[in-house]
């Protein structure tokens, strides 16, 4: 039961990072490292008693940032921000350009069905000339 307290707890600090990089990660593992041993050494009942040893998520969350360099985070996150919308950008061209090759095969396709088939019967005989 302390284990899936630890996980649900966990669980809430992560869902409230906005991207999680390898600062961040490093932050929850030292977390959950502490929150195991608090679990193992204590009599942990409830969440109740998770959050009062450690604050609620948004507090530890925002302590998490008070003590770190924000505006390299923000650039971290316009950066990402950007990505996103570059790789948006991309797909959305990658599948203009699908469907632009899709009418012209499906129009090629129409015209050969349209296409009336000829068939000319051709005999090729030698001249009736001289046999010699």
């Amino acid at each position: 039961m302390n284990d899936s307290l630890s996980k649900k707890y966990l669980g809430e600090v992560k869902l409230l990072f906005p991207i999680l990089r390898k600062e961040e990660k490093a932050y929850l593992r030292k977390m959950k490292h502490n929150i195991d041993d608090f679990c193992e050494n204590g009599s942990v009942q409830s969440i109740d008693d998770i959050y009062d040893e450690f604050g609620k998520p948004q507090d530890v969350v925002n302590d998490y940032f008070s003590m770190m360099d924000v505006s390299a985070f923000i650039s971290c996150i316009r950066f990402r921000k950007i990505l996103k919308r570059v790789i948006c950008f991309i797909c959305a061209v990658i599948f203009i350009i699908v469907c632009i090759h899709c009418l012209i095969l499906y129009r090629e396709h129409e015209s050969f069905l349209r296409q009336e088939v000829v068939i000319v019967e051709e005999k090729i005989s030698e001249p009736l000339g001289d046999i010699s």
